[in-house]
């Protein structure tokens, strides 16, 4: 399941991009106009309007998010701290279920193995070793 949340932004043009991800919606601009001694004149102008603008996103509270999940409309929650719940906290302070390790075998080698081992660090810290100087080879 895909999800989103969303939570204050700082930035308006953070807020601006996530108040055009969730679209717009219809809103209606009103006019009047009033004359003397004249009818009054009314005028409705449909137009495209944001769900909520990028103020609302950063005017959210601490605790509100705005969440979108899947192909559901998006939804204002509030956070929840678990400081604020004693049975939260309560579960929090059970210790986890921690075994101890078992005692470690101590490793012995045999002779044939340490005098590969010694052999084979002797052989990478030899004298011999030289840096080699790539100019040589051209």
């Amino acid at each position: 399941m895909d999800a989103k949340v969303f939570y204050r932004q700082n930035e308006f043009e953070t807020a601006r991009d996530i108040t055009e991800s969730v679209g717009y919606r219809s809103g209606f601009a009103r006019s009047q106009t009033l004359r003397d001694g004249q009818a009054p004149t009314e005028g409705l102008s449909e137009q495209a309007v944001y769900v909520f603008t990028p103020w609302d996103i950063n005017e959210l509270a601490r605790d509100q998010v705005i969440a979108k999940f899947s192909d559901r409309k998006f939804i204002w929650l509030k956070r929840l701290d678990w400081q604020d719940h004693p049975i939260l906290r309560k579960r929090r302070a059970i210790p986890p279920p921690v075994k101890p390790l078992p005692p470690v075998e101590p490793l012995t080698l045999s002779t044939a193995e340490q005098d590969t081992l010694s052999n084979h660090h002797e052989a990478a810290t030899s004298a011999d070793d030289e840096l080699i100087n790539p100019d040589d080879f051209e």
